[in-house]
């Protein structure tokens, strides 16, 4: 079949001042869920457990609510969480332009779980239409978290005050760039 489409907004944020919203929320994990992300295999160096739990509504409803808010031009950026989770999500919305984000959660997961879990239906965008995100995440019974806003070259997410991920962008996206030259480095002189 065909959707309606728009121009595709992208998933660089655009620049500073813009209000970031997690449409779908936070999202649920634990130890047996964690276990098949990207966390779990690069730092852990394990593999284990189950997939994250996908609600096949929840997860059409949030893509229904962020088409539509790109559709009426409510958002400047979108990105699925996914593998990396959220902190990964962050920062690849922040890397293109070096624009980042003070970020600020509110969430009972531990940090880890918080940061890196891969669980499905969430979207993180960027706008400067509050009130229209929220209209429109509200139609469709699905959650708009506001987290934060963009800044120019930081990367910043705490939790209810507590400092989980704090950088500036530059360092951070010069070694997520030279990754894989490192690693083949690495490798070659092993």
């Amino acid at each position: 079949g065909l959707l309606a489409t728009q121009t595709p907004v992208g998933s660089a944020f655009r620049g500073a001042g813009r209000q970031v919203y997690v449409i779908g929320g936070l999202g649920e994990a634990d130890e047996l869920r964690i276990g098949g992300t990207q966390y779990a295999k690069q730092v852990m160096r394990a593999m284990w457990g189950l997939p994250p739990k996908l609600d096949m509504e929840m997860e059409k409803r949030v893509h229904t609510a962020v088409r539509e808010m790109v559709l009426n031009g409510a958002v400047e950026s979108a990105h699925d969480v996914s593998d990396g989770g959220l902190a990964w999500a962050l920062a690849e919305c922040a890397f293109p332009a070096g624009v980042g984000v003070e970020a600020e959660l509110d969430s009972d997961l531990r940090p880890e779980l918080l940061l890196y879990h891969e669980g499905p239906s969430r979207v993180v965008v960027s706008t400067s239409d509050a009130a229209k995100v929220e209209a429109l995440a509200a139609a469709q019974g699905v959650p708009a978290v506001r987290i934060g806003m963009t800044t120019d070259g930081w990367l910043a997410i705490r939790n209810r005050g507590a400092v989980l991920i704090e950088t500036a962008l530059a360092p951070l996206k010069e070694k997520w760039a030279t990754a894989l030259e490192t690693m083949l480095h690495d490798e070659i002189h092993a």
